[in-house]
């Protein structure tokens, strides 16, 4: 497919635009990173700049964890789009492995398969346990207090933050809230409710304080999953890089866009083969994508287009044609 056959798609909606760069999603993560998670927390400077490192050193660890668990050679042997070495994991493993190579062809460990052997939940128990915590929920109290200087509400929780007992509430809001109406509760909805009844809470109160921890952590676990993801495609490149972030995008439940929208590089001959495993795994062929996003600088700006035009535009039959899930996706 070339740049020449894209200027050709008779596509309304194409239009130039500067693209957002994958380095600037992850430093967006970093500074959100900084200001929630460490910042007037009473860590010193050097503390401060050593959390940041450590958060980086992970997202690059992952990186480089699933290009070892799959290589170039694997990733196009799945997506093809460049020329296929003569190399396979278990010639790795095993054929050239001096302490396994006399192991006979039917040994149950050859019948390994890398990638689910190394898979993410082996690779996150074998981190240590500060960089570990990341992808655990931190222990948390049972007990919770609301105290507005005459009265202490205690609020006793399961793991789930749902509330199991109340102690006091009557009197603290004037028999308008009972622990009747807040047991079952989880604890967001316990605020929700006082808030209705107009019961002021307290400023910095234990409740609100532990939405906004839960809130923080997870979105410090999403915000790490999703720029490992960022930097996978930023390492591996115009056609790889794309190819692998959907693997890990699917695995870690990502979402599955945005290695599409990156992946539309003219010379791929690959390209109308992947767009079709994207639509297949419940893409959208109207996203808009970048065409040649690899090759732009800083404050340039490049075409778009959609899924469904680059399936249109595609001229690699040979690779669709051996492809078992090509589904019509155009005329539907």
């Amino acid at each position: 497919m070339s740049i020449e056959e894209f200027e050709k798609i008779e596509n309304q909606n194409q239009r130039m635009v500067e693209p957002i760069f994958l380095h600037n999603r992850v430093d967006d993560f970093i500074r959100w990173y900084y200001k929630n998670m460490i910042k007037g927390k009473g860590y010193s400077p050097s503390k401060e700049n050593n959390m940041i490192k450590e958060i980086v050193d992970l997202m690059e660890k992952m990186a480089v964890w699933y290009e070892l668990r799959y290589p170039d050679y694997e990733i196009n042997r799945m997506f093809p789009c460049i020329g296929q070495e003569d190399i396979n994991s278990k010639d790795i493993m095993f054929q050239k492995n001096p302490y396994l190579e006399d192991l006979s062809e039917n040994d149950s460990i050859k019948q390994i398969d890398w990638s689910r052997f190394y898979n993410k939940e082996v690779f996150i128990n074998s981190l240590p346990w500060e960089e570990k915590a990341h992808f655990m929920m931190p222990n948390k109290r049972t007990v919770l207090c609301l105290d507005n200087e005459k009265r202490k509400v205690y609020f006793y929780l399961n793991e789930e933050d749902i509330i199991e007992k109340v102690e006091n509430i009557t009197e603290y809001t004037s028999t308008s809230v009972r622990e009747e109406e807040l047991k079952g509760l989880h604890i967001k909805e316990a605020i929700e409710l006082l808030k209705e009844k107009n019961i002021e809470l307290p400023k910095d109160n234990e409740l609100e304080k532990r939405i906004k921890e839960i809130e923080n952590w997870n979105y410090q676990k999403e915000g790490l999953l999703n720029s490992a993801m960022y930097r996978i495609m930023d390492r591996g490149g115009a056609r790889i890089g794309p190819r692998r972030a959907f693997l890990f995008a699917k695995e870690f439940k990502r979402n599955i866009d945005i290695p599409m929208i990156y992946a539309v590089d003219p010379t791929d001959p690959g390209l109308e083969f992947f767009a079709n495993e994207y639509l297949e795994s419940g893409g959208s062929k109207d996203i808009e994508c970048y065409v040649g996003y690899y090759g732009c600088l800083k404050h340039d700006k490049i075409p778009t287009t959609t899924v469904g035009d680059v399936i249109q535009a595609g001229n690699n039959d040979s690779l669709q044609q051996n492809n078992p899930k090509k589904k019509n996706y155009i005329k539907d």
